[in-house]
C-alpha cells in the first residue's frame, strides 16, 4: 500500500509541476542596443493577451531624455535593437509581436542636469518618445494542447491549463491497447500493487493483465478514481496528456491487490 500511495503521489506531484509549468511567465528584462535609455526608463512587461495560439507580452512605452546632438544638430530621430530575457521559453520579435529595431522621436526640451558641485540645474536638451513600435511587444506559441488566460492576480503570466481528467472511468472504458499517437492508451506507469508490502504484482501492467487479475466482470464494473490529472509524460509527444486512476482493492491468489492505471490521450481524455 505505501508503495501504491508513493507512485500515486509521484504522479500527483509530476502532475501539479507540470501545471505549474503551464504558468507561462513573460521576460523579464528589456535591453537596447545602443543603450539609449537608462535601465529606469523601461518598465517591466505585461500580458496583453493571446493572437491567434500566440501567447503576446508587451512592454510599457520607452522614453527617456538626452543632451542636445551637435551632428546634426538638434533632436535627430534614434534607434537602437531590442533583445529581452528571462521568464518562461524563448520570445520572438515580429508578428504578431512588434519588430526589434526600436524607433524614437526626439524633440527640444529643458532637462535636468548636475553640476560637478552636485547642484542641479536645468540645461536644453531633447525628449524622446518611441515611434515604432509604440510599444515593445514579444511572443511565442502557446503550450500544445492548453487553454490559456491571463492570470488576474500576476499581470506579467499567463495561465495555461490541459483539457480536465474525467473524476471517475468506469474499468469498461479504459483502452485495453498501450498508447500510441493518437492514442488513447494505457502507460508503463500503470501497474498491480500488493497492498501488504506496497510492493508491485506486475509493473508495468497491461490494462488486459489487471482485467484478468481482477476477473472480466468485476473489472468492467469496477469505478476508477482520478489520483492525478491532467498532466504529461517527458516521455510523450507534446499535446499529449496523461490521467492517472486508482481501482478499488480486489483478492487474487490469497492478496490484496489494487491497480493503478494511467492512460494517455492525444487532446483530451474527456470522453473515454
Amino acid at each position: 500500500m505505501l508503495r501504491a500511495i508513493l507512485c500515486l503521489c509521484v504522479l500527483f506531484l509530476l502532475s501539479a509541476e507540470r501545471a505549474e509549468a503551464g504558468a507561462v511567465n513573460c521576460p523579464t528584462t528589456l535591453t537596447l542596443s545602443p543603450n539609449l535609455a537608462p535601465s529606469s526608463a523601461i518598465g517591466s512587461s505585461y500580458a496583453a493577451g493571446m493572437v491567434g495560439n500566440d501567447l503576446v507580452c508587451q512592454f510599457a512605452p520607452i522614453s527617456f531624455d538626452s543632451f542636445l546632438s551637435f551632428h546634426p544638430f538638434g533632436c535627430p530621430p534614434k534607434s537602437a535593437n531590442a533583445a529581452v530575457s528571462g521568464g518562461s521559453g524563448a520570445w520572438n520579435f515580429g508578428s504578431p509581436g512588434s519588430s526589434k529595431v526600436v524607433n524614437f522621436n526626439g524633440h527640444g526640451a529643458l532637462i535636468w542636469g548636475r553640476s560637478l558641485h552636485g547642484i542641479f540645474f536645468p540645461d536644453r536638451g531633447c525628449a524622446y518618445d518611441e515611434a515604432t513600435p509604440p510599444v515593445v511587444a514579444v511572443w511565442q506559441a502557446a503550450p500544445k494542447n492548453t487553454t490559456c488566460t491571463v492570470n488576474a492576480f500576476n499581470r506579467s503570466q499567463f495561465n495555461c491549463v490541459l483539457p480536465a481528467c474525467l473524476q471517475t472511468l468506469k474499468g469498461s472504458s479504459f483502452p485495453t491497447a498501450a498508447f500510441s499517437p493518437p492514442g488513447p492508451g494505457y502507460t508503463n506507469d500503470s501497474a498491480i500493487i500488493n497492498v501488504a508490502n506496497g510492493q508491485p504484482v506486475v509493473g508495468p501492467a497491461s490494462v488486459n493483465q489487471v482485467k484478468s487479475k481482477m476477473g472480466t466482470s468485476a473489472f468492467n464494473s469496477a469505478m476508477f478514481t482520478l489520483v492525478g490529472g491532467p498532466g504529461s509524460d517527458s516521455t510523450l509527444p507534446a499535446g499529449v496528456i496523461t490521467c492517472s486512476y486508482d481501482g478499488p482493492r480486489f483478492q487474487s491468489g490469497g492478496k490484496t491487490l489494487e491497480a493503478a492505471i494511467t492512460v494517455a490521450c492525444t487532446g483530451s481524455c474527456g470522453s473515454l
